[in-house]
């Protein structure tokens, strides 16, 4: 049978990585490829030209890219006798290559591919200025020889794809140190409850990522750089085969009634704030630290005490540190169905914060202070909050709200349903309350509690690590 080669214009629009980046998506493992076949090779052209023998060709070998199920892009085929206008969309796999998407400015990226040249230059040729490592003890340093497992902070000029050519790495273990850590990753996404930690509850920290702020992330993306605090040295263990289930982000046990407060500027950066109406100990706040601020010309939003969340207590005002934001700013709110009072302070002028809404800040001189009032409201429906931590060794704390005075039980199972603990079974009165809940001769696996109380029901699975 001759080989097959076909001719057409190369439109890189598709890749494996994170959907929250404009004009991403995830390409399914299933996707069939009209008209070819894996051994098939493929011409195609950069410049918009209808192919010929004499238009430039982008040149992987022999001019040719050899078609396999690696990775993916979207390529208008041409054939001799078509016209421009029948020219029709395939999705093409290039072996070998692999495409990510950047915004424009900066962002948290990593080497997610073994490669030959290691070079900045090389890997990230469109990227301006310099690369920007992290060192718990020196701060931010620049870099010109970039390394697997690690990350780091690039800029560039305008949302695109970049392409890295390389081995694809399916395990990984990345060194941490105690303190803040800028972490890599592996070729394939890897669900946070997957990562294995050594020691079991070193990671003293949410996962951020960097995307015009700190968001908290439940998987770690191929090519995207993560901040993560260490309590001491250890390590994380990354692999593509650990069974991919997100699990819960452990921002969601504390923020599962919290009101969220979006910084936000004029050029689309955005920061979210949360404040929970949980009664947050010391060591649970310390948790939800954010990352040493980053170098100068990128924006940042957090409260004064250097946390992405505060719960609510006695009265007080909380300031809000705004760094190289671009005027005018908009501080939009979400408190429908939030067990949270309080109201935002800009300059001297006091706005009450209700149900969802927003308010624009043009004066940079103008201070920006979130006020909690002193005592959270009560409760008006029943509520059953996810565990803090999750996973958890050997103890995580359950959290559930009661509006009326109820005969409550809080119940254990397994995966096979089958009852191991019942840590609460008595009548309580209306508000909120806790149970700290151990794992005490129980295997690591997967579990789940259940709340009955009053008519309500309610079940939230959570995961035993040791």
């Amino acid at each position: 049978m001759p080989k097959r080669i076909f001719w057409g214009l190369g439109i890189i629009a598709t890749a494996l990585v994170q959907a929250a980046y404009p004009g991403e998506k995830t390409l399914p493992s299933n996707s069939t490829i009209e008209d070819l076949r894996p051994g098939d090779t493929l011409r195609y052209t950069i410049d918009g030209s209808t192919p010929d023998r004499t238009s430039p060709f982008v040149v992987y070998g022999n001019n040719t890219v050899t078609i396999s199920a690696t990775t993916t892009f979207k390529a208008r085929l041409y054939r001799p006798g078509y016209l421009p206008s029948a020219v029709q969309t395939r999705l093409v796999y290039v072996a070998g290559t692999h495409y990510y998407g950047v915004v424009n400015g900066w962002n948290l990226l990593s080497v997610p591919l073994t490669v030959r040249d290691q070079r900045k230059a090389v890997i990230f040729p469109l990227a301006t200025g310099y690369a920007y490592g992290f060192d718990p003890i020196l701060g931010y340093v620049r870099k010109d020889t970039l390394q697997n497992r690690v990350g780091y902070l690039l800029k560039f000029n305008g949302q695109q794809m970049i392409a890295i050519g390389g081995v694809q790495r399916t395990l990984d273990t990345v060194a941490l140190q105690q303190g803040w850590n800028l972490i890599g990753t592996i070729s394939s996404p890897v669900a946070i409850s997957s990562v294995r930690q050594i020691p079991p509850g070193v990671v003293q920290s949410p996962y951020y990522r960097y995307q015009g702020g700190y968001p908290i992330s439940d998987t770690l993306l191929p090519a995207r750089g993560y901040w993560v605090k260490a309590g001491a040295a250890g390590k994380l263990i990354l692999s593509s085969s650990s069974p991919f289930d997100k699990g819960v982000p452990p921002v969601s046990s504390a923020a599962d009634r919290a009101a969220i407060i979006t910084i936000a500027d004029f050029s689309g950066a955005r920061q979210p704030l949360y404040v929970s109406s949980d009664q947050l100990g010391k060591k649970e706040l310390e948790y939800f630290e954010l990352p040493p601020p980053p170098p100068s010309d990128i924006f940042d939003a957090r409260f004064s005490t250097n946390r992405i969340l505060e719960s609510v207590g006695q009265g007080r005002d909380l300031p809000i540190r705004i760094s190289y934001a671009q005027y005018p700013l908009t501080i939009s709110w979400e408190m429908k169905n939030r067990q949270v009072d309080a109201s935002v302070m800009i300059g001297s002028t006091e706005l009450r914060m209700k149900g969802n809404g927003s308010t624009v800040v043009a004066d940079p001189r103008a201070a920006i202070t979130l006020r909690l009032a002193s005592q959270p409201s009560p409760p008006t429906e029943f509520a059953l909050s996810q565990n803090y931590p999750n996973p958890w060794n050997p103890v995580t704390t359950i959290r559930y709200a009661l509006p009326r005075s109820s005969f409550v039980t809080l119940t254990v199972y397994n995966a096979l349903g089958q009852r191991v603990a019942q840590p609460v079974n008595e009548q309580l009165e209306a508000g909120y309350h806790e149970v700290e809940f151990h794992g005490d001769g129980l295997a690591s696996g997967v579990y789940f509690y259940r709340l009955d109380a009053g008519g309500f029901s309610s079940a939230k699975k959570f995961v035993l690590l040791k």
